[in-house]
């Protein structure tokens, strides 16, 4: 009764997951060395023929070991795209490079090819690629760009894995790509990440620096171990006077769990926990859900076609959400844009319903220091004016139609009151 319809909560923790996740627990001898990170490596390999993989302990540590095998540092520039989270410039910092931020196209969240060459400098070296939402970006005009100024482009594959771009899958296009296996991604492992490239000199060099890390301590493996259990037996309890939501926040600050995001890395500072390789006992996690991954994706692919169906009638400014063979994608959140977004999220959350505003700020979460990763939201204005008006819907894999017809009529209801 409690329990809300939310776009992240562990999302994609099923009972499954969580008694796996308590099984770890019980053995900490498997929580940081074993078999599992390279398991996990070899069945990426398998689903990307031709690729080399690499576990670390999230996807912005496989982002920077990219980066420094790249041998991107002080006094080069890498330019990502606004609407973003800071984690990704934070990566760029840590090897001394400057993020330039490049402006987004409206329809699709992903970085805009025209304002990408106004940024360009002869200090720019590499071009992060974010697939915003599992929306694949404009990557065949990013590559000839970049091969005109001679620049290396990985792309960021932290908001799904699987989906095509004009027939090849996201993740083997460019140098190199990163994926994310966060708590609430495509896959989840709470914290974990993976580096592709189908440069063998450069799987080398990434391989190289994965094998020069330590595992996470212990402790941190078990804060994460820990998370799919405690969300599962919080959720039931979440709206009960917010009771769920007040242990959720008590527990990171008691260390039981940790934060997705540091307060340091609000401030440009990577999180020294995650400098790390992908601890076995999180790769087991993660490899049962990858066995998954087919299945997460059509459930995806159905709440993303209800959504768009249920919603083209009202007046919502619906995202790009089908390939050009009128497939839709398996996207990680669909993300419809409208005016005053506060007053649905507040008219949702009254009916048990909690919605959410990837990417707000533009470059999230709330309270970033801008002046410390040189962002001036003047050079990127769509972004700006986005953010501030997206509205994220949950399309998770525990989501059921009931589930989502409750989202959709929520919205209508709310736009019958301001009729």
């Amino acid at each position: 009764m409690f329990e809300p319809v939310s776009v992240s909560l562990s999302p994609n923790a099923f009972k499954a997951d969580v008694w796996r996740s308590m099984r770890v627990l019980a053995r900490p001898s498997d929580w940081c060395r074993g078999e599992e990170p390279a398991r996990l490596e070899t069945e990426f390999e398998n689903f990307f023929p031709g690729v080399k993989a690499a576990s670390f302990a999230s996807g912005r540590t496989a982002f920077w070991a990219i980066l420094k095998a790249l041998k991107i540092g002080k006094g080069d520039e890498v330019i990502c795209q606004s609407f973003s989270c800071v984690v990704v410039a934070n990566a760029i910092l840590k090897v001394g490079a400057r993020p330039v931020f490049g402006d987004i196209k409206k329809e699709s969240f992903n970085l805009d090819p025209e304002d990408l060459l106004k940024k360009i400098t002869p200090r720019t070296k590499a071009i992060v690629v974010q697939h915003t939402f599992g929306l694949p970006a404009e990557t065949e005009k990013i590559l000839q760009i970049a091969r005109e100024y001679s620049l290396s482009v990985i792309e960021d594959c932290a908001h799904g894995i699987g989906f095509e771009y004009k027939g090849q899958k996201t993740g083997v296009l460019a140098d190199a790509a990163f994926l994310s296996f966060g708590r609430d991604k495509a896959i989840s492992s709470v914290f974990g990440g993976m580096s592709l490239t189908r440069r063998f000199g450069l799987a080398q060099q990434i391989k190289g620096i994965q094998e020069s890390l330590n595992y996470p301590s212990p402790a941190w493996v078990r804060q994460q171990l820990f998370h799919p259990p405690l969300m599962a037996a919080l959720l039931p309890v979440y709206n009960l006077f917010s009771l769920g939501k007040i242990i959720l926040l008590g527990s990171q600050l008691g260390r039981l769990l940790s934060f997705p995001l540091s307060q340091g890395e609000k401030k440009g500072v990577f999180n020294e926990k995650l400098m790390a390789r992908m601890p076995n006992g999180l790769a087991g996690l993660a490899r049962f859900q990858f066995s998954r991954l087919s299945r997460f994706n059509q459930i995806r692919s159905r709440m993303v076609a209800y959504y768009a169906e249920n919603l083209k009638e009202l007046p919502v400014e619906l995202p790009e959400f089908q390939s050009p063979d009128k497939q839709p994608f398996p996207l990680l959140r669909f993300t419809i844009r409208i005016d005053n977004p506060q007053d649905l999220y507040k008219f949702a959350k009254k009916r048990g319903v909690l919605l959410n505003n990837w990417y707000y700020p533009a470059v999230s979460p709330q309270g970033v220091d801008y002046k410390k990763i040189g962002y001036q939201p003047a050079d990127c204005p769509v972004a700006e004016a986005v953010s501030a008006r997206v509205v994220n819907l949950p399309t998770h894999p525990k989501m059921t139609l009931n589930q989502a017809q409750k989202v959709v009529k929520i919205i209508k209801d709310f736009y019958k009151e301001k009729r």
